[in-house]
Parts: C-alpha cells; sequence; structure tokens
C-alpha cells in the first residue's frame, strides 16, 4: 500500500466518522403529551411562525396551543364545529388563519386571532382528504373521496367555487410550486400531475399500491410520497424520476413531511411508529414510539426542535405526542456594524433553550 493511499484511507475514516455523529440520535425524546382531546387524534400542525400548534381528532375538535415562551403548550383555543374526525390541518402562510379538513364531508377556515369561524363549506360527498391555503391567503383548496377538489376564494364572501374532477378517490394532492398544476394522490400506483382542467399532465409511475400522502420539498423541487406498498419515493420533480426509494416500514404509509432544511423527512405508518430519515443518505436515522397502534400524521417545528405526531390510541390515553430533537436550528447571527467587535470570548449567537 502506497504511502498516498494510506493517506486517502485515513481522511475517508476520519470523513465517515464526522458524519456518523453529526446527529446524537439518544437526544430524540419524548418531551410532552397534549391533553384535551376525547378520542385518538388523526392530524397535527405548526403554524409558519412557530408559535402554534395544532391537533384535530376523532372527537370532531380541533385544539390549538402556543409552541413558543412564555406559556408554552398552554391552550388557545378549541375549535368546533366539525360533525366527523379532522383528516387535515393546515395553517396559513401569515399565520392568521387556520383550515381544517373533515369525515363529515365539510372544510372550515377558522381567525387565529379570535378562534371564530370565517369560512365554511360543504360541497364534496365524500370524506375530505386534505385542505391547502395558497401563500397569499386568498384561496382555499381542497380534496376528497368522491373523486373532486374544490377551490374557494374563501375571504370573498361573493366568490363562486371552482371544482376540478378526477378519475378517482383523492388520498391528497400538493399544488406545484408554480402555482399551475396538482400532484394527486390516489388509490393507484401512478402520480397524476394536473392541470386545473383535469388534464393529466404526466404520472409519476413507481408505487406499487395505493398512494396515501404527498409533500412538497421546502424549495418545490422534489416530492416525497407514501403508499399502501411499504414505501415512500423521493421524486425530481424536474425529470420526474426517483431519486430514491425508502424501505424498512412494515405496514401502510400514513404520511410524509419535510424538515425545513430539507435533509430529513419524517414518515408515519399504520403498525404504530414515526420514523425520521436523513435524505442525504437515504438511510433511517431514528424511529419514534408514538405510543400508539396506528401513527396518522407528523409535524415538524419550522426550527427543528420538536416533532409533533398524531397517533389512534386507546381510549383512556389520547392526545398527540410532541418529541424533542437535537436538529433545532439557531436563529441567524445578528448583523455587526462596520468598525464594531464582537466582544472576545462571547458568542454572537446563544444556544436557545427549549421550554
Amino acid at each position: 500500500m502506497t504511502h498516498r493511499s494510506i493517506i486517502f484511507i485515513f481522511f475517508f475514516l476520519c470523513t465517515v466518522s464526522l458524519f456518523s455523529q453529526a446527529v446524537d440520535t439518544s437526544k430524540f425524546k419524548m418531551y410532552m403529551k397534549l391533553t384535551g382531546h376525547s378520542r385518538s387524534v388523526e392530524s397535527v400542525a405548526f403554524s409558519p411562525n412557530g408559535k402554534l400548534m395544532a391537533s384535530g381528532g376523532w372527537d370532531n375538535t380541533i385544539h390549538v396551543y402556543k409552541a413558543d415562551t412564555p406559556g408554552f403548550a398552554t391552550e388557545k383555543f378549541v375549535l368546533k364545529g366539525h360533525m366527523g374526525g379532522i383528516t387535515s390541518l393546515f395553517f396559513s402562510k401569515d399565520n392568521k388563519f387556520l383550515a381544517s379538513a373533515s369525515k363529515d364531508f365539510s372544510i372550515r377556515v377558522y381567525n387565529l386571532e379570535n378562534g371564530e369561524l370565517v369560512f365554511s363549506a360543504n360541497d364534496h360527498r365524500g370524506e375530505a382528504t386534505r385542505v391547502f391555503v395558497d401563500p397569499k391567503s386568498k384561496f382555499l383548496m381542497s380534496s376528497s373521496l368522491d373523486g373532486t377538489l374544490m377551490m374557494y376564494e374563501f375571504q370573498n364572501a361573493t366568490a363562486k367555487s371552482r371544482t376540478i374532477k378526477y378519475s378517482s378517490v383523492i388520498n391528497s394532492f400538493v399544488p406545484a410550486i408554480d402555482g399551475k398544476s396538482l400532484y394527486i394522490a390516489a388509490d393507484k400506483g401512478d402520480i397524476d400531475n394536473i392541470d386545473f382542467k383535469s388534464m393529466v399532465i404526466r404520472s409519476l409511475k413507481g408505487h406499487t399500491a395505493k398512494v396515501n400522502c404527498l409533500e412538497l420539498s421546502p424549495n418545490g423541487k422534489l416530492l416525497a410520497s407514501g403508499s399502501d406498498d411499504k414505501t415512500i419515493i423521493i421524486w425530481d420533480l424536474a425529470t420526474g424520476k426517483i431519486l430514491k426509494t425508502l424501505k424498512g416500514n412494515s405496514w401502510k404509509i400514513t404520511s410524509v413531511a419535510w424538515s425545513s432544511d430539507g435533509n430529513y423527512l419524517t414518515s408515519t405508518c399504520n403498525d404504530g411508529l414515526t420514523k425520521v430519515w436523513d435524505l442525504n443518505t437515504g438511510t433511517q436515522l431514528k424511529i419514534l414510539n408514538t405510543l400508539g397502534k396506528n401513527a396518522r400524521c407528523a409535524a415538524w417545528s419550522p426550527n427543528m426542535g420538536f416533532i409533533l405526531v398524531a397517533s389512534l390510541m386507546d381510549a383512556t390515553s389520547n392526545g398527540a405526542i410532541l418529541y424533542a430533537t437535537p436538529l433545532q436550528k439557531l436563529p441567524p447571527a445578528p448583523p455587526v456594524k462596520a468598525g464594531v467587535k464582537s466582544p472576545v470570548n462571547k458568542p454572537i449567537v446563544k444556544a436557545v433553550k427549549k421550554p
């Protein structure tokens, strides 16, 4: 073995060791259980500013909690009105509204300033499976098992709704980053990309069974999908090709969610487990035992410090489970003015303590 080969192997082993120790997986910890629901929890979400978290349950209620201090995890609102379990929750980008979808076929939008209902619709003829509010908080979209997508200008009382018909039940959907088309998760293995006239632009082929969930990456260039075939696929939307297939689940995938930096993904499964994946390596980073028999949904806090999980539990033990992670991002350093030096031996950015 040459001297150059020895040096290369040494640096390779050092690099592997460095990356393998980059995340201390022992620091993924169950932090607390959010209380309030009388039945199992189906859906969870964090607000974009990280100040609120919400859970929707089979008791037909939505609970909104503080996610910052002071008063972390104290209940702010109990939102009522649905007549069925809550299947999907979505905070608007401006943090002013919370939209919900339900097994009662309806969708609703609540004002987060006072908890009042500002919009409701009951146009679907089947379980509403997902809601989405566009980044400008102008349009609300919903999907249903009846094979339709509905679009509403929800802050305009006189605006008419728009119906987009699809050829199959819709388990989930996401709008493309350009806002000109949609990706559809249906009972067939293909993921159809359709325009707003219901025309199929292309189909992403790779799953062999029902597709249950879809999520765009933070930059909008990748798509994650979860299926009854027990796999998660990461798609390159520029080419429509598969980048990675994540395997190792024992049952159906019920949700996928990206971390805000795009490096990690959570998946929930009917076996009750929530998994955290490292997308740079395509490997399983951590398994979170959610204490329930069927993990339904997981959501990252914007700073990646927490993962909130919805699960179906025994009647005596209901509530979303909050996990702390070792991945929390520090806030950006404040700008240093020209000619002003930072204090010697004092960090510019202080470590953020979790509540």
